[in-house]
Formats: structure tokens, C-alpha cells, sequence
């Protein structure tokens, strides 16, 4: 890893797949977070600053008047590590809060303005944040979708590992962080290969975006170890691999869950056969209702 971030050259047809990204992904999201829908009656939402990047912000969701909140969960959102927001999983996230969980929402610096490690450095810090400021977040589970799945992983695997959070960053090392109970990655990015082998619309750009030329290098080096798979995990918490088996992301999901369970970590697999990649943020299909159910049940488990 590195903790000096370089600026990432994309090629024209790049820049143009990156604008057209973020364009859909902005109206998406103003889409998905209008108004009042249904998910979040009876649901109360702060938002906060968590540290002084103007994407360095969270939302805070949770019953307004439970007495006993049946755990803390943070959330991170999808993307490609360069687009994508926390209002377009808003009303995904509060599913879990309607369950009784304090739910935190999270939004990080993007690439590639800010490539890898900003985003992970920035989750780290908003995991400080949350454990300094909500009763009962000395320990919390993590969970996120696509790159959102792959910075929520990261962030546990390093949180087990102090070698590894000090070369993200020495002075994360100085915080005082909340232990990870669980993880959650929705086809999450676990690898650096199967997805472009696999054709996923876009993952060069991403990859570009986020770590330059060295995400292409076969060799695993610092600067581009920015995927589990990358990682010398050995420690992990318990984690819920969910994998849509029309994705090109669902090999990734396969080999996170095969690598992991070689290591002893407790890994589930649970694989969607009807859907593709972004079900979870597509509250019409009945897919999406049965893994928001099927994490609660991962998550309340003891």
C-alpha cells in the first residue's frame, strides 16, 4: 500500500466512460434519495461531517425513539470507487434500521482525484468518528456493495492487522477504532483480475481510476494491494459473501469465499441465480427484499 496518492492518467474514452458514470449515477441517486418513500417512515436521519473532505460525510439512521438498538451497522456505497452516493442506497440501508439497528451511511472521496488509499483512509476515520460519538460502537459490523463491498473488507482486514492499518496510513494506528463483529460484502470487488477477465462494463477505467498503471501489474506490490485478495489476510471477522450469479462480479464473490475458508475465516456464500450486478439497490425485484432479509438474519446471528 501507499500513503502518498498519485494521480491517476486516464485516456480520453476513459474520462468520457468516467463523466457518463457519475452523470447516471448522480440522477439515480437524487432519484432514489427524494422525499420520504416508504422505506423510511418512522425512521429518524441526521447527517454529520465526519472529517473536513467535502464527501467526508455520513448519514446517521435509526427508530428515533428505540431504547436498545440492536447493534451498529456502517454502511458504504458503491461505485467504482469513483462515482456513486450515499443517498443511492439511503433507502436501501433502512431496511436494517427498521430491524432495529443504529444504521451509519457513508460517503468517502472518490477517484480519481482521490485514489487509492484516500477512500479506505477515509472509511478508517469515519469508523473513529462513530466510535467516539454513538453509545455502543465499541464494536460494530461493516457492510457495503461493489466497491463499497470491497472498502468494507478492506477495512475489517486491516482493523485486524495493525502492520497493515500503519501502512495505509501511521497515524490511523493512533486512533481509537471500534472492533469489526461482522462484514458484509454485496458482489463485492475482491480481486483485481476476474472482473476484467469476465468483461465488467467499465473495470479498467475503475481500476485505472484507482490505482494507475501498477493496478494492472500482476505482481502484488503496495501500491496496487487495494483488494482482499491482494491482502496477506490471515484474520478476518465472520463475513456474508453475496454474489448475483448474472454478474461479472460474482467470480470475485467465488474466490473470496474459496480463499478465505482455506484460511479457516467463517465465510458464507450466498449467490442470487436470477439477478446481476445492482440488484440490491432495486427494491421492485423480490431478489433485493430477500438479501436485505437474509443480511439481517447474518447480522442478528450469534
Amino acid at each position: 500500500m501507499t500513503a502518498t496518492p498519485v494521480r491517476n492518467e486516464l485516456s480520453t474514452y476513459e474520462w468520457l466512460q468516467l463523466r457518463t458514470w457519475r452523470g447516471g449515477l448522480v440522477v439515480l441517486s437524487g432519484v432514489r434519495g427524494a422525499g420520504a418513500p416508504i422505506e423510511m417512515r418512522g425512521l429518524g436521519l441526521t447527517e454529520h461531517a465526519y472529517g473536513p473532505h467535502p464527501l467526508e460525510q455520513l448519514d446517521r439512521i435509526a427508530k428515533p425513539a428505540i431504547a436498545t438498538p440492536a447493534g451498529v451497522l456502517v454502511y458504504i456505497h458503491g461505485g467504482g470507487w469513483v462515482s456513486g452516493s450515499r443517498k443511492l442506497v439511503r433507502c436501501d440501508v433502512a431496511a436494517w434500521a427498521q430491524r432495529g439497528l443504529v444504521v451509519f451511511n457513508l460517503d468517502y472521496p472518490l477517484a480519481p482525484e482521490a485514489p487509492f488509499p484516500v477512500g479506505l483512509s477515509s472509511v478508517v476515520r469515519a469508523l473513529a468518528w462513530i466510535r467516539e460519538r454513538e453509545p455502543g460502537a465499541e464494536s460494530v459490523a461493516i457492510a457495503g456493495d461493489s466497491a463499497g463491498g470491497n472498502l468494507a473488507t478492506m477495512a475489517a482486514a486491516v482493523l485486524e492487522d495493525k502492520a497493515l492499518l500503519e501502512e495505509i496510513d501511521p497515524t490511523l494506528a493512533e486512533l481509537e477504532l471500534p472492533t469489526i463483529s461482522k462484514v458484509v460484502s454485496i458482489y463485492g470487488v475482491m480481486d483485481r483480475f476476474s472482473w476484467l477477465d469476465h468483461a465488467f462494463p467499465a473495470a479498467r477505467m475503475f481500476m485505472r481510476s484507482y490505482g494507475g498503471a501498477a493496478a494492472f501489474e500482476r505482481e502484488v506490490r503496495r501500491a496496487n494491494a487495494f483488494t482482499p485478495l491482494d491482502l496477506p489476510i490471515t484474520r478476518l471477522p465472520p463475513i456474508f459473501l453475496a454474489g448475483a450469479a448474472k454478474d461479472p462480479l460474482c467470480p470475485s464473490t467465488r474466490l473470496a469465499h474459496e480463499a478465505f475458508r482455506a484460511k479457516g475465516i467463517d465465510a458464507r456464500l450466498e449467490l442470487y441465480p436470477t439477478e446481476g450486478h445492482g440488484f440490491f439497490n432495486m427494491p421492485y425485484r423480490k431478489a433485493s427484499w430477500t438479501l436485505k432479509r437474509d443480511i439481517a438474519a447474518f447480522l442478528a446471528a450469534s
